[in-house]
């Protein structure tokens, strides 16, 4: 809600996209972390955040968590965001190999969370869109369960939107998604 009220409102002058995006996850931020200092049934909620910008062919990515940003281009599906997990900054930070991570206690936990602190480090992305591509924003219930080679089967196949949406669900439930 914050970051959509945030967003209804007029820019502040100069503000270009990302910043936009910024601002609206700092704003939730704040109101998530204040949320979780003021009642203790409270007390260290997070949740994570991508949201995506499109203007002309320019699109602009933030995330704060795993949630994801993945791009469908010429059959193909690559992943636009950056997972803030432990998993990640030891294949990112270490050179890990996914072996060696699973290895690690907690290997899926967040690094970062919207409400986790005061302040929240937010990734961003800007990529050049082509015509036919396809922008999937999920949280980790879809793609944890359905993994990236179901989600690019189910975009490959094609149909409406609202068709392959559905697809995505059923097969991240089917997958034993909750």
């Amino acid at each position: 809600e914050t970051v959509v009220a945030h967003l209804r409102q007029p820019a502040e002058e100069g503000l270009g996209p990302e910043e936009l995006l910024k601002e609206a996850v700092r704003a939730a931020n704040r109101e998530v972390w204040r949320a979780a200092q003021a009642r203790e049934a409270c007390s260290g909620m997070g949740s994570t955040i991508v949201l995506a910008h499109w203007r002309g062919s320019s699109l602009w990515i933030v995330n704060v968590g795993d949630s994801r940003a993945y791009l469908w281009r010429d059959r193909a599906l690559r992943q636009l965001s950056y997972d803030q997990t432990v998993a990640n900054d030891l294949r990112t930070n270490l050179g890990l190999t996914a072996e060696q991570i699973r290895q690690y206690p907690q290997h899926n936990a967040l690094t970062m969370a919207v409400g986790s602190g005061p302040d929240v480090l937010i990734r961003a992305h800007r990529e050049e869109l082509a015509p036919g591509d396809l922008i999937l924003l999920c949280s980790d219930g879809l793609w944890g369960p359905a993994g990236d080679d179901a989600l690019a089967a189910i975009l490959g196949a094609g149909g409406p939107l609202p068709a392959l949406v559905a697809r995505l669900v059923d097969g991240a439930n089917q997958a034993g998604g909750p």
